[in-house]
């Protein structure tokens, strides 16, 4: 069984600063919709700390792995494991993440990391697949789908695919529920709160 370690003491501080932040500065507001102030205050120190312009890929792979340290502890009681799927160009790393409490006959949620197809990985969205697996009840598979550009278009949509059909196909001996299957995914960087 994998776990992740406590937050990091760098994570830690980083997350009191958040929470100051959180407390000052402008409001933004876009399509009648408000920006939470945490992650407002937490978009602008990682702005600072790991700037996007004129980033270099293995630089922005780094950057998203530190990531994890600045989120929210992870909640107990998610049990995770791993395995390999097949696929079109060789295995499928994927981490299945389980709630203590999920039900037998549970909806299941196919998890494609933020990074823009070129960073990210399990590790890097560990806490984030943990908090929806805590929060809704639900199996998720966090997929480790090829990147680019080491591995160019369309690489990372056919393991996303192949993953998918393999929940899909394969839900029924994990203890899922066929019918409530969910794919989704998130933006790069710790763009997360519970």
């Amino acid at each position: 069984m994998f776990t992740t370690p406590r937050l990091h003491p760098v994570g830690r501080a980083a997350g009191a600063l958040i929470r100051v932040l959180a407390r000052s500065g402008d409001e933004i507001v876009r399509d009648g919709r408000r920006l939470d102030p945490q992650m407002r205050a937490l978009l602008t120190v990682a702005e600072r700390v790991a700037p996007t312009k004129d980033r270099q890929v293995a630089r922005a792979r780094v950057d998203i792995g530190r990531s994890v340290m600045v989120g929210p502890p992870v909640p107990p009681g998610v049990h995770t494991s791993e395995r390999d799927l097949p696929g079109p160009a060789g295995p499928i790393r994927v981490r299945f993440h389980r709630a203590a409490t999920t039900a037998p006959g549970a909806p299941a949620i196919c998890f494609l990391h933020g990074g823009g197809w070129a960073v990210g990985d399990l590790d890097s969205h560990d806490p984030p697949c943990r908090v929806l697996a805590q929060d809704t009840g639900a199996v998720v598979m966090a997929v480790d789908y090829r990147l680019a550009p080491e591995h160019p278009y369309p690489a990372a949509i056919d393991d996303c695919v192949a993953a998918y059909a393999w929940l899909a196909g394969h839900s029924g001996e994990l203890g899922l529920d066929a019918t409530r299957l969910a794919i989704m995914g998130t933006r790069p960087a710790a763009t997360w709160r519970r």
